[in-house]
């Protein structure tokens, strides 16, 4: 009943409204800054959907004959599996977040977008008004 613009599982992460995305992920996604635990639901959708590709993967490199790709589509299976199930304190554990966003600090943004924001915050401050008659 709900088409959507792809074959994939889950909702494209980069939808806009001018997309014309009809998945049913979409209003979630845009409610979701309100509520934690629907954030927390579609990280889950999100975990499933990347699992069930990463073992789509393997279901083709073993049919395709290749023990190297094999091997590969394998690893990326073992670290989705490994960042489903919670952060490992091996050093050389795989950066679970790397692939799906940037986390950014507010130390980080005030860094680079600093003395703009407090140029601003000193304009806004010191803004005066006239008031003028117009009949």
């Amino acid at each position: 009943m709900y088409k959507t613009r792809h074959e994939y599982l889950g909702h494209a992460l980069h939808c806009s409204s001018e997309s014309l995305c009809n998945s049913l992920l979409r209003p979630a996604k845009i409610v979701s800054c309100h509520f934690s635990h629907l954030r927390s639901l579609i990280r889950r959708v999100y975990d499933a959907r990347r699992l069930s590709l990463d073992i789509n993967g393997v279901k083709t490199a073993m049919s395709g004959g290749s023990y190297d790709t094999l091997q590969v589509a394998m690893t990326f299976l073992d670290q989705t599996l490994s960042c489903i199930r919670g952060p490992n304190p091996s050093p050389t554990d795989f950066d679970c977040d790397s692939n799906n966003t940037t986390q950014v600090t507010e130390d980080d943004i005030m860094e680079q977008y600093g003395q703009s924001l407090r140029h601003v915050a000193e304009l806004r401050d010191h803004y005066i008004t006239t008031v003028c008659d117009v009949w």
